[in-house]
């Protein structure tokens, strides 16, 4: 748990109540005393999470006993090693760069769902989390915030781990972007074993030269000063789920891509699996806020990203996922028979 006022932009916490993804921490909801509990719904509204006078959307009110003494963000909780405590493990190129573009694509669905772009600001090899399956897990988003010109917290108000931030997080400049350079950075510490406070310019360059490419490539592209440079470095769906640019299926199946539409609500709760919480906590829903939680992504922004994309000739008519990859037929494996998602394949 982590008490409420210590997140630069509540938003965030309502949406990773609502987003699913294997490779994001869960978050079940807020705690909050038995006396602020019946006007939960009010205060969702108007106060209670009003930290900032950002609009948000509700989300569920966990109960706990004992009740906390201040309102408190609950979480999933996870066993498992950080990624700085498999630094010197013996693995093959090919995992890491898996993991990397697990963690990088799930960053990117994340602005998806919240329909305006997302900045974890604190990925450092303590807030990646590996489970005994060796599955990647970012946590601590104490320090996210959406980048629409909505967050009352100043971007001067820096808040991540210096040695692995990008050079526009120091300089009050904070983009999407930027936490591909925190990525890029983790997974080169921990793959050299060399701290990020210490990974200069000549030694990261040292460093990359020991890896195997193509990942090598991907990672040096990342650890560019410029943003365009790590931009891309990744996948093209990573640009088109940040900046809202079409992401289009096969033209000859109408698939609806499930993460757009609110067709599950955020005072659902799904069914206890390995990763819930104990069974000491439930959970009273708290009716949804009329208030629109989708932002508008600044139009010139946009259209500067659209521009260079076409640039480079990368088209958005063609479906940006490769098979292994597709978020939309994952979700569909959970609420299609096997035959229909044959059908998508």
């Amino acid at each position: 748990m982590k008490p409420l006022t210590s997140f630069s932009d509540v938003r965030v916490i309502s949406l990773l109540c609502r987003t699913r993804t294997p490779y994001l921490l869960r978050c079940y909801g807020v705690a909050m005393s038995e006396e602020d509990l019946p006007k939960a719904s009010f205060d969702m509204e108007d106060n209670a999470l009003k930290v900032t006078d950002a609009p948000i959307l509700s989300m569920p009110a966990v109960r706990l006993d004992p009740p906390p003494a201040e309102r408190m963000v609950v979480f999933e909780y996870l066993e498992g090693s950080t990624l700085s405590a498999i630094s010197r493990r013996k693995l093959p190129i090919s995992s890491w760069e898996m993991w990397f573009d697990r963690l990088v694509q799930s960053l990117a669905w994340l602005s998806h769902v919240a329909g305006a772009p997302v900045m974890h600001g604190d990925i450092a090899p303590d807030n990646v989390m590996f489970l005994p399956d060796d599955q990647p897990v970012l946590v601590d988003f104490s320090s996210a915030r959406l980048l629409d010109g909505e967050c009352p917290i100043p971007p001067t108000m820096f808040s991540g781990t210096v040695s692995y931030a990008a050079p526009e997080c120091l300089t009050a400049a904070p983009c999407p972007e930027s936490d591909l350079f925190s990525l890029g950075m983790t997974f080169l510490s921990v793959m050299s074993g060399v701290p990020g406070k210490r990974l200069t310019e000549k030694r990261i360059r040292r460093e990359l030269r020991r890896i195997e490419s193509p990942f090598q490539e991907k990672l040096r592209g990342c650890l560019s000063p410029d943003p365009k440079v790590r931009r891309a470095s990744v996948d093209a769906s990573w640009t088109s789920l940040v900046y809202g640019m079409p992401v289009v299926t096969r033209s000859d199946v109408h698939v609806v891509p499930v993460a757009v539409t609110r067709t599950e609500q955020m005072s659902v709760i799904d069914e206890p699996t390995d990763r819930d919480i104990s069974n000491a906590a439930t959970t009273t829903a708290i009716k949804d806020v009329k208030t629109p939680f989708r932002s508008h992504i600044p139009s010139k922004c946009r259209k500067s990203v659209r521009d260079e994309v076409r640039s480079q000739a990368v088209t958005v008519r063609d479906c940006p996922f490769e098979k292994s990859k597709c978020p939309f037929l994952k979700a569909a494996s959970e609420l299609l028979s096997y035959e229909e998602i044959s059908m998508l394949q």
